[in-house]
């Protein structure tokens, strides 16, 4: 999703994203009004502040999921990972795939799927932020499409389907450059029922042929036909165009109902052999054949219909062969059978263990990456340990691949925040014969995702600054302390001012007349630390030096000797001596230091005077005047 506020149509409404900032201390104000006519502002939706409650959260996701035909219930797991991700965030950022769907967008509070907009009409939308006093601080106004949306999706292509004997199995092809997010699918029972969404399993793959997508049909009766289609939508849940209508009549296979089947090799062949229960109207039987499990199967032969065995000679030893039966009748023909493999074993393990073995932390978790050192290798088992040597648990399947550079993602879920692993690889050859484990590699420990500490509050302690934040090290065992960061004045940049083990800290260094604003996060073990918390800002109001007191004046035969009282200021530096002379400026006299409290002026010209002195103190600041005396001289 976009980082900056954006609307966008979709099939039965508006969705208007805020923007990556979760509405924690502020609320978003979404308004409306029609573009292209005079009309007023309207408010549609106001935020309310986040409750991370699970019942809470997937209330807010059934309600927000409502508003659009793609969205599904997550289960229990996803749930529950969602809130964790967001607990104590302040943006989307963390929060990964969720931060890309609409209905867990909206029941962040970041944006919101206007349904109650009416078709075809441009609309304009303003974004505000309210602060806590309810008035506005940043308003963004945005001009949306009218809906419904548009899609450029290529038709999906019907591939293949298979029956099991509970279900009917689907395969389509999703092509063209751009991807949808999801497929709705389309149901009839042929000459019964008119075609209904329906919701069956559904897996997404990508293959030779480009993104794949697999339906397992499971509400289906033996002798029935039904039709099916598939139609792409966008994550708005804009439709593209639909799929052919496929075919299917569940329950032809039920002509040879297959009991057993299975491959073995004896010596340097592979013998088939299966167990079915036999009726009158079969035939033949088909054997596919292929060094793929997912296609690339041609019919190896036929075999009468009485037959249980047949022994594959034509066979390489150490390649994997896959096949599936179709029985064949009359009329019809049966769906082919469960795939089963067979191999002529290799004879020896493989020497070299896999080279240049190598451990990356990434945000999905540790990738591991190895090198290939000989033939014949159909693949590799991953093993794993905790701490620095013993790679004692295999953590992989079989991983496929006879490429030269292979790599396995130990998935984040897996990992222990704050535990080292250690890994290690080996070959598996085409006999499934396994070799030798490679070098122990050791991977970074996680590091462990930590709350933000909330409601910073700082207030002046002994004229300097005392701050105080909730205590939150109860919530994570990851947490060794707090930083607490500063900057001054104009300055965005904030920097380290302290670590403490307490919530609360005592800062001595503030100078009067200077802004500091400050923020707090969490540190824990790994180096890991949390978001900033919100900044607070705080000023200590300069304080001027007091002026002197009691000035007088006296009058001699060559000069005004003035005298005053040293006013009680600590750093106090100096005096500084003001004369104005009736109907002119005044003018500085002198300056003097601050352990002096009589100034001697030589008699000036005729006229009347004015004296006043001012205080300044050790950095520069200078106090009012003092009250004024005057003299004349004649």
């Amino acid at each position: 999703m976009a980082q900056q506020p954006i609307a966008q149509p979709g099939p039965n409404g508006i969705f208007v994203y805020f923007g990556k900032n979760i509405p924690l201390n502020f609320q978003y104000k979404l308004e409306r009004k029609a573009s292209e006519v005079e009309a007023k502002w309207e408010e549609i939706h106001r935020t309310i502040p986040l409750n991370l409650n699970y019942q809470v959260v997937v209330g807010k996701l059934l309600q927000a999921g409502s508003k659009n035909a793609a969205f599904t219930l997550p289960d229990s797991i996803t749930v529950d990972r969602f809130i964790r991700l967001l607990r104590g965030k302040q943006t989307t950022d963390s929060v990964y795939i969720y931060n890309g769907q609409l209905s867990y967008i909206e029941t962040m509070g970041t944006g919101y799927y206007d349904a109650s907009a009416k078709p075809k009409t441009v609309y304009e939308y303003r974004i505000s932020e309210i602060d806590k006093e309810g008035s506005p601080t940043k308003s963004t106004i945005i001009k949306a499409d009218a809906f419904p949306g548009k899609t450029n999706f290529e038709k999906p292509v019907f591939k293949e389907y298979t029956s099991t004997s509970k279900s009917v199995v689907l395969n389509f092809t999703l092509n063209g450059k751009n991807t949808p997010a999801n497929v709705r699918t389309f149901k009839q029972a042929t000459l019964q029922t008119p075609f209904k969404e329906f919701f069956p399993d559904k897996f997404y793959n990508r293959g030779k042929d480009g993104l794949g997508v697999t339906l397992i049909d499971s509400m289906v009766v033996p002798g029935i036909s039904y039709r099916y289609l598939v139609l792409p939508v966008d994550l708005l849940g804009n439709v593209g165009t639909p799929s052919d209508t496929v075919r299917v009549t569940f329950g032809q296979g039920a002509i040879a109902p297959l009991e057993k089947f299975e491959a073995k090799s004896e010596g340097n062949f592979i013998k088939l052999s299966w167990r079915s229960t036999m009726q009158k109207s079969m035939r033949s039987i088909s054997i596919f054949r292929s060094e793929n499990f997912d296609n690339g199967f041609t019919v190896l032969t036929r075999v009468p219909a009485t037959d249980s065995t047949y022994t594959d000679q034509q066979i390489t030893r150490g390649i994997s062969y896959f096949y599936y039966l179709v029985f064949e009748g009359l009329t019809e023909t049966s769906s082919p059978s469960a795939k089963v493999i067979g191999l002529v074993d290799e004879k020896e393990k493989p020497v070299l263990a896999p080279g240049s073995v190598t451990v990356e932390m990434t945000p999905l978790g540790n990738l591991v990456k190895w090198s290939r050192t000989e033939a014949g290798i159909k693949g590799y088992y991953v093993h794993r340990g905790e701490g620095y040597t013993a790679t004692e648990i295999q953590i992989s399947p079989l991983v496929l691949s006879d490429s030269l550079n292979v790599s396995f993602l130990d998935s984040i879920q897996n990992l222990v925040p704050g535990q080292t692993y250690c890994y290690a690889v080996s070959a598996v050859n085409r006999g499934n014969l396994e070799g030798p484990q490679s070098k122990v590699v050791i991977a970074e420990p996680v590091k462990p995702e930590l709350p933000t500490p909330m409601n910073l509050y700082v207030q002046m302690y002994n004229d300097k600054a005392m701050l105080f934040w909730d205590d939150i090290s109860s919530l994570s065992n990851f947490i060794t302390g707090y930083r607490v960061l500063r900057s001054e004045g104009n300055r965005v940049k904030l920097d380290t001012l302290a670590i403490v083990g307490s919530s609360t800290y005592y800062d001595s260094t503030v100078v009067r007349g200077k802004t500091y604003s400050y923020s707090v996060q969490t540190v824990g073990v790994q180096q890991s630390e949390s978001p900033h918390s919100a900044s607070i800002d705080f000023n200590l109001a300069e304080v001027k030096p007091v002026p002197p007191s009691g000035l007088r004046a006296t009058k001699t035969t060559d000069a005004v000797i003035l005298h005053w009282d040293s006013p009680a200021v600590e750093g106090l530096k100096s005096f500084k001596v003001y004369r104005e002379k009736l109907g002119e400026t005044k003018k500085l006299l002198t300056t003097v230091g601050s352990d002096v409290i009589v100034f001697s002026d030589m008699l000036p010209e005729a006229g009347t005077y004015f004296y006043t002195v001012t205080s300044v103190n050790s950095i520069g600041d200078e106090s009012q005047q003092s009250e004024e005396v005057g003299v004349k001289v004649e």
